[in-house]
């Protein structure tokens, strides 16, 4: 696919013009016409990457009269030259010297230069040579340099060496650069065996002319005459003066550029000074003003005046019309005396100063017309012609890879008035977009997870990695013996997935989040099945399907069957959402979102026909009830299991049609997303049990209380019921909500002004029959409640009403409060806005408190209600239900500070998922429960001290661009772990502190915090593994 043609060098393009084509000699670029000499040859890449070597073809050799093994002497740019052993290769072109980059860089040239070899005979035996390391080196390298790089690389090698050279000696896992001090006999020799190499001395410090990133004449593009021009009338007085002398004419003493900005002005003059080797001083008209009376004057005294003692040299003036406008039409002293100040200054530069002024302006109209005539020639830089931007596009392009389908000869007619800096732009955009995003894509090698590249570690991908693979290691030994080969599958399945999505994706206009927020979204929505499933799979380990009754199947197994099947339907739907670059219709997430439960009952069909163990009958039973459960659900699809598919496909498709209509219509990325993962959570267990339940499958509490010592709670199933109805209640929601507006006329301002209370009652109308009518009874149907739940609660609560009235009413007062003492945040600063956020998040957590002290095991009931209050408050903003819509609205923004704003905020309903996780494992099986609430304690305070701390006393930042502070994580840290200490002392003082599962909490939290630092968008997958730490606890 890369081709090397495409990377032309520009120097061959350079030597045509259209009047040489044409055969006429063009007198105004003859400067520019290189001699075709056989000695001058192309640089070209090198294949053996030796210091001392180059290659030419043998054809070339024969021309020069060089033999294999001959020491030659290049020639490059601004007089530099060094010594090198040719070699013959047979793969070389035959114009081109093949050499690498040390070699380039003693001779201050790049791939597409031009050299000239010559051969050097007399090169003799070093009887001793001084040879110090580059300081920016050897920083942090120790022992003995000689032995270690200096030895090695000449051992038996005679290497040639020239005085002023730099090589680079690669040493065990580091390179280090040494230069050649002195050389003795002469300014070139071959270090022989017996030459005397010595490396004493302080490491010296690298120049600037050592660098490659010089500016040349082969760098300019576009300007061909008028780069003719210029080097007429700086280049032949600088380096030959005496040729003015001879023919009795004073050299130009000015030269004034002009041109529109970005045509490459400042680009020409830096390219001069560098090819000619004179001293550089340049002048940007704004620094040159003073605050001081005379200070302006001043300056520019001193700067003549430097450039005179430093001659050869060239003052450049950058915006030279800011600081000499026009005397008659400027107000100021200050500017009439700068004028006048650079009047003196440059007539009174002498003709054998070899000093030259160059300025640039893109206004010279308003330079002053006295300072005007001092400039022997103003040279128009203006926009490239026709042909100006090829050439342009392939000085810019000769170091990329380019694609054999790139024309840049098109590419240059659809540019026509592009300046230089345009052109450039286009190139580094077009790298950026093609070179670093697909390469990295389409090299990573993801079935590879130890030989991570390098060029892919980097941005937010890498920390996507990084956690995934921390995932993988925070869980238990045990575990991942057990259960690692699902979890390493779906871990390098969520990263392909997050590696080939485009952030393009997040700016469409159906699944809008804040810039980061996918990599959180995913990963929360990856991360909370693989540690159910992980967890699902410890609980049910000492259990066995051969010792459990065909009719009675464990409430873990269920659960772990749905898990494994969900788990994999998550996948297809994230591989269909990302994958997409481009916003798709409605009717496209529809499909996807039907597809899912299409793989679904595949994936439960295909576990029933591979399943070859004494379980089979038993579990196609299952197997095919659920199917047929799916009916309603599924339309035509559904027909798997049940034996009859002419009848389910005419007995569905009414349905179908009208699900598939709502669904390419009201269907939302947020939602469908949202809805996956509550599935996987949520709806495949509590389904399950209703299906188990319908044909007596199920074991009753009692059953399963005695024989395996473990009990459903109560508060487990009423938080699932709580929450799965919330999840699931937008979607009737927006039926009726829709039904009802094609029923109505919505055009009349009346009709207007009473849409809020129309969508009101129907909400509350809704939200009643569902929350109060359906899913208590629901809940009721699956638990075997002795009372309706909602009495249940109220007697739960009633039982100790002191502490928990107390507890309740204590919940509500905060949470009104906060909604009602609501703060207009668009009139507050932007730090004003993080600490009240802030400040809404540690108000959430102080809510606990008590009741960690009073009441631990009311935490269950507790927090559940204040995730279906937060849930409740979701849809109440998200439709603007009057009255309390705008409020709620208002605080819900400033709990969020305007980071996500669309339907259904997908980021923040994951945490909610990964906050109930914990929840409905310690209350579902009487786990430890006060772990999941010390996470919650510990990393609301963490995350509000790193806040505090970071905004208030934080100094070192992460990165130049970011706000995360060095002094707020090592605060969050900490703040996080001596909270897990104290909340849980109990199990830290009983030995637990020295298992592999307290490391894993270190390492969770320490690594977390970093990451949270870098990319501040990973709260949402880090708090499901938080919590799953502390649940092995």
């Amino acid at each position: 696919m890369l081709s090397s043609d495409s990377t032309k060098s520009p120097m061959s393009h350079q030597g045509e013009s259209s009047d040489s084509k044409s055969g006429k000699k063009d007198f105004s670029t003859a400067i520019l016409e290189r001699k075709k000499l056989p000695k001058r040859l192309v640089v070209d890449e090198a294949v053996n990457d030796d210091n001392s070597v180059v290659a030419m073809h043998p054809q070339t050799m024969e021309k020069l009269q060089l033999f294999r093994g001959d020491t030659i002497l290049i020639i490059g740019k601004k007089r530099k030259d060094t010594i090198c052993i040719a070699l013959a290769d047979d793969n070389c072109e035959v114009p081109k010297i093949r050499m690498n980059k040390v070699v380039r860089s003693n001779l201050r040239v790049r791939l597409g230069d031009v050299v000239s070899v010559h051969q050097c005979p007399d090169v003799k035996y070093g009887k001793r040579v001084h040879i110090l390391p580059i300081d920016d080196t050897v920083e942090g390298v120790t022992g003995n340099l000689f032995d270690a790089y200096l030895k090695p690389y000449f051992l038996e090698a005679y290497r040639p060496v020239r005085k002023g050279d730099l090589f680079l000696v690669q040493g065990g896992m580091r390179s280090v650069e040494f230069k050649v001090i002195e050389t003795d006999p002469g300014e070139y020799c071959v270090v022989a065996p017996d030459t005397e190499i010595f490396c004493e001395g302080e490491p010296v410090k690298r120049e600037d002319e050592e660098r490659l990133d010089e500016v040349g004449y082969d760098d300019v593009g576009g300007v061909r005459k008028q780069m003719a021009q210029i080097r007429e009338l700086v280049e032949l007085p600088l380096r030959h003066p005496q040729l003015f002398k001879s023919i009795g004419v004073k050299p130009p003493k000015g030269i004034l550029l002009y041109g529109p900005p970005g045509s490459g002005k400042t680009l020409i003059a830096r390219a001069v000074a560098n090819e000619t080797g004179a001293f550089f001083f340049c002048i940007s008209g704004p620094e040159i003003m003073s605050k001081l009376a005379g200070g302006s004057e001043s300056n520019l005294r001193k700067a003549f005046e430097e450039a005179e003692k430093n001659a050869p040299s060239i003052i450049f003036i950058d915006e030279i019309d800011s600081i000499a406008p026009k005397r008659e039409k400027t107000n100021g002293e200050v500017e009439r005396r700068i004028v006048s100040q650079l009047l003196t200054l440059m007539d009174g530069l002498k003709s054998h100063a070899h000093v030259i002024v160059i300025g640039a302006t893109n206004h010279p109209n308003s330079i002053d017309p006295a300072l005007r005539r001092f400039f022997d020639r103003e040279i128009d830089i203006g926009v490239p012609d026709e042909v100006s931007p090829l050439e342009v596009l392939r000085i810019h392009t000769k170091n990329m890879k380019l694609s054999d389908e790139v024309d840049l000869e098109r590419i240059s007619k659809d540019t026509h008035g592009y300046v230089g800096a345009d052109l450039a732009a286009l190139c580094t955009e077009a790298a950026h977009t093609e070179r670093v995003v697909k390469d990295k894509v389409l090299v990573f090698n993801f079935t590879d997870v130890g030989k991570l590249p390098p060029h892919v570690l980097n941005g937010e991908r890498a920390v996507v990695l990084f956690f995934i693979a921390h995932i993988l290691f925070s869980l238990p030994f045990s575990l991942l013996l057990s259960h690692g080969v699902p979890l390493s599958f779906l871990a390098l399945a969520a990263s392909f997935i997050e590696i080939s999505y485009d952030a393009a994706a997040s700016s469409s206009s159906l699944f809008r989040t804040r810039r980061g927020a996918s990599s959180g979204i995913l990963l929360g929505a990856v991360t909370l099945p693989a540690l159910l499933l992980s967890k699902l799979t410890q609980l049910s380990r000492g259990f066995s399907l051969a010792q459990v009754n065909l009719q009675e199947i464990h409430y873990t197994t269920l659960q772990y069957w749905a898990t494994s099947a969900t788990s994999f339907v998550v996948l297809v739907f994230l591989s269909f959402v990302l994958s997409h670059r481009t916003p798709l219709s409605r009717k496209d997430w529809g499909l996807g979102f039907g597809l899912c439960f299409l793989f679904l009952q595949a994936s439960l069909c295909f576990l029933a026909l591979v399943s070859t163990s004494s379980q089979s009958v038993m579990e196609n039973r299952l197997l095919c009830r659920f199917a047929t459960c799916m009916q309603a659900v599924m339309g035509p699809w559904s027909w798997i299991g049940s034996g009859d598919a002419n009848s389910a496909f005419s007995w569905n498709f009414s349905i179908l049609c009208f699900h598939w209509y709502v669904l390419q219509s009201e269907i939302y990325a947020g939602e469908a997303l949202l809805a996956t993962a509550g599935i996987v959570l949520y709806f495949g267990d509590m389904l399950l049990l209703t299906v188990m339940r319908l044909y007596g499958l199920l074991m009753s509490s009692d059953l399963v209380t005695a024989e395996y010592e473990t009990s459903r709670s109560e508060i487990g199933i009423i938080i699932q019921g709580v929450l799965l109805g919330l999840l699931l209640y937008p979607i009737p929601f927006k039926y009726i909500l829709r039904v009802w507006e094609w029923s109505t006329n919505t055009a009349s301002a009346e009709s207007r002004r009473y849409s809020e209370i129309r969508r009101s009652v129907i909400f509350i109308s809704l939200f009643v029959l569902v929350m109060v009518g359906i899913v208590p009874l629901w809940m009721q149907f699956v638990h075997e409640f002795h009372l309706h739940p909602i009495l249940w609660v109220l007697s739960f609560v009633l039982s100790d009403p002191f502490k928990r009235l107390s507890l309740c009413i204590y919940w509500v007062c905060v949470i009104c409060l906060s909604v009602l003492y609501v703060y207009d945040i668009s009139k507050n600063s932007r730090v004003e806005r993080i600490l009240l956020r802030k400040y809404y998040h540690l108000l959430a957590v102080l809510m606990f408190v008590p009741a960690l002290i009073l009441q631990p095991e009311f935490l269950d009931l507790g927090f559940g209600a204040a995730l279906a209050i937060f849930l409740t408050l979701e849809i109440i903003r998200i439709w603007r239900i009057w009255p309390l819509g705008q409020p709620i609205h208002q605080f819900m923004n400033a709990f969020t500070d305007h980071r996500d704003s669309d339907f259904l905020i997908v980021s923040h309903f994951s945490l909610l998922l990964g906050c109930a996780l914990p929840i409905w494992l310690s209350s579902g099986y009487n786990d430890r429960p006060l772990a999941p609430f010390a996470g919650i304690l510990s990393l609301g305070i963490g995350d509000t001290m790193a806040s505090l701390i970071g905004h208030k006393y934080g100094v070192l930042r992460w990165s130049k661009t970011g706000k995360k502070t060095i002094e707020g994580t090592a605060a969050g840290i900490m703040s996080v772990l001596a909270s897990c200490w104290l909340l849980l002392l109990l199990l830290a003082s009983s030995g637990y502190i020295f298992t592999q599962h307290w490391f894993s909490l270190l390492l969770s939290v320490t690594v977390s915090g970093l990451l949270e630092a870098y990319t501040a968008q990973l709260d949402n997958a880090f708090i499901p593994l938080f919590f799953y730490s502390l649940l092995c606890l």
